[in-house]
């Protein structure tokens, strides 16, 4: 087995075990170490990572940029690349750490955007509470609005998170949790969906897993997105519409009612409170 290999698969098990990191991060760092390795193989046949310098790292990134990739995704893969090397640095495999030395490429954040209430309230009007699926739909939307929480921390509830009762979901996260409060109208859809689920699913119910699929598995955000632009659709709604701008939306129309910047911080899960104040600037458009 090449040398690479066993570097790599010591290096995903570091990240799993000590660093706990998450299933779709190990899934992006597995991907982008396959490239470099397959790189590294066509460029002169390298299998050690001694043999590997700075020049040939510049290489490996000017070869990504050549498929047309966006600067987020080679700022993503030079991050995989210094988190490896540094692990290899710090576990004395490797006696440069040489991916130091590779800079970051900038680039212009897009502004969040968000939906205005009056199609949201649209939204509401077209998505029938009747069908399971729909119910689902609606719940999340409500929820999103009403908690602003991510889209993939909805998708990974499961009821033992949720108090019905003091309308609270813990939302689980690496370093702390958090609480966040949802609204009386997603409580209504809450106790709904989950009845006509169980009655629905029967065998298949399970409670760890609050959104499912018409299999009965965990929804995923392709399945969701798809949803809503047939609501989009349905509801005559001009501009686009994405599950994450109810996110979006929820701090802008917090902020505009008076919620502190540090609460929005909070309630949304921001390791910054420099993240949170693109929603100002959003705010202040607005007019």
């Amino acid at each position: 087995m090449l040398q690479l290999d066993i570097l790599f698969k010591e290096y995903i098990h570091y990240l799993e075990i000590e660093k706990t990191q998450s299933e779709n991060t190990i899934i992006s760092i597995n991907s982008d170490l396959k490239q470099l390795k397959e790189f590294l193989l066509e460029y002169k046949d390298i299998e050690k990572l001694d043999d590997v310098d700075y020049i040939i790292l510049r290489n490996f990134l000017n070869y990504i940029g050549k498929t047309h990739v966006t600067k987020r995704t080679i700022r993503r893969k030079i991050s995989t690349l210094r988190g490896f090397f540094t692990y290899l640095y710090e576990q004395r495999k490797i006696k440069k750490n040489i991916s130091l030395l590779i800079e970051f490429p900038t680039f212009k954040i897009n502004e969040p955007k968000i939906i205005g209430l009056s199609d949201i309230n649209k939204l509401r009007g077209v998505i029938n509470e009747e069908k399971i699926i729909e119910l689902r739909d609606k719940l999340l939307l409500e929820l999103l609005y009403s908690t602003g929480i991510k889209v993939k921390e909805a998708l990974s509830l499961g009821e033992g998170v949720i108090n019905l009762e003091k309308r609270e979901i813990r939302v689980v996260e690496v370093k702390s949790d958090r609480i966040v409060y949802f609204s009386n109208r997603s409580m209504e859809l809450l106790k709904k969906y989950i009845e006509l689920k169980k009655h629905y699913y029967k065998e298949k119910y399970n409670s760890d897993i609050l959104f499912i699929n018409n299999k009965g598995e965990r929804l995923n955000t392709g399945i969701l997105r798809k949803n809503f632009i047939q609501y989009k659709e349905r509801a005559k709604i001009n501009q686009e519409v994405n599950p994450i701008m109810f996110r979006h939306t929820f701090a802008v129309h917090m902020l505009k009612n008076g919620m502190s910047l540090e609460y929005v911080k909070e309630l949304m899960g921001h390791s910054a409170l420099g993240i949170t104040k693109k929603y100002l600037d959003i705010l202040k458009k607005m007019g």
